[in-house]
Parts: C-alpha cells; structure tokens; sequence
C-alpha cells in the first residue's frame, strides 16, 4: 500500500492519521479519490463507520475547508467531491463527534463548519511553531470561523478530554510559546 496512515486509541479516543501527500496524483487533481488515493479513502470511512469511541481525532496535513486557502493546495483543488463524501459519513455517524486537525496554512485557526440539518464539524489548524509567513489569521468569509491566529504567532494545540456530569466533553485550548491560554473551545458530545 502507499503512503503512510495509521490509526490508534488513546483512552476514549480514536485518533485516524492520514497522509495526505503521498498518494497525490497530480495528473487527477480535481478527480475523485485524487487526494487520499481510493485504498486510504476507503480505510477512512470504515474506520469511522466502525468506531465506538465518543471522539473521533481524524489528522492531516493539509486544511479540510477552504475558508482562509481558496483550496490552494487543500481537498478545495484536489478532491471537493471525495471530502464531501468523508463529511457525510461524518454527518451519518452516531455516537461520536469527530474533529478534524490539520496545518500547512501557517497560522492557527479553527472553524465550526456547518453541514445540513444544523450540524457542523469542527476543524482545528492546530498552529504554528515555526515563523513562515502564511495568510491572515481571518478568511473573507468569517461565519464559521470560531478564531485566527496570524503565522509568526507562535502556539500549539492541545486537546483534553473528560466526562462531565456523563456527558464527554473535549477542550481545545491554544496555548503560545510562554505557556499562556490564547484559545479555549469546548466540544460536548
């Protein structure tokens, strides 16, 4: 098989590697599975259909939405089609909240994006520890945009997770290179 993916458990959540450059085919970009390969696309979904976990932690390299990017080199360009196809089996899935991470936008950011019927799904651009210059901390379009931080701003992610009254809660907070909280968001389940 190509490239490098993985999946693993840690407590109660599953978290999905992808690898989202080795199976680029640069002659397909703009085609169905052109981004992900068919063999990974299909191991993503089952991995998602089958999981049990209350969160579901799906990693890539590159931006899932297309809000601060325009697709430059993210699903936008490559594979809107095979990204909505992932969205749906996420849309379908019960009994878990699934969020996405991802970076190579140079900065720190996250979204709430929303999905038919009200739903939406989180993705997390976990941050920068190197000083590239990238674009700004905001897209043109800021409606699903819960914050932004700017390239050169140092941080990292960090996400927690816990039961609170029974209900599993999951904590993203962004924290800059002097140990201070710049972000919090808390997911319920």
């Amino acid at each position: 098989s190509k490239g490098i993916y993985f999946q693993t458990h840690i407590g109660p959540v599953h978290f999905i590697a992808l690898d989202t450059r080795s199976c680029r085919v640069n002659q397909q970009r703009g085609q169905l599975n052109s981004f992900l390969g068919k063999e990974q696309m299909t191991w993503l979904k089952q991995q998602i259909n089958e999981s049990t976990s209350p969160y579901i932690l799906v990693s890539g390299g590159t931006m899932w939405s297309d809000y601060i990017s325009n697709g430059k080199d993210s699903w936008g360009t490559w594979d809107t089609e095979g990204r909505e196809e992932i969205f749906q089996v996420i849309d379908a899935k019960k009994g878990s909240t699934v969020i996405l991470l991802c970076g190579d936008r140079h900065g720190a950011r996250g979204f709430a994006i929303p999905r038919p019927g009200g739903k939406k799904i989180y993705e997390f651009e976990v941050a920068t520890l190197g000083g590239v210059p990238g674009p700004g901390a905001f897209g043109n379009d800021k409606t699903a945009q819960l914050f932004g931080r700017p390239s050169r701003s140092w941080a990292f992610g960090e996400f927690s997770f816990r039961a609170v009254d029974g209900v599993s809660q999951a904590t993203f907070r962004l924290v800059n290179e002097r140990g201070e909280e710049l972000e919090t968001v808390v997911l319920e389940s």
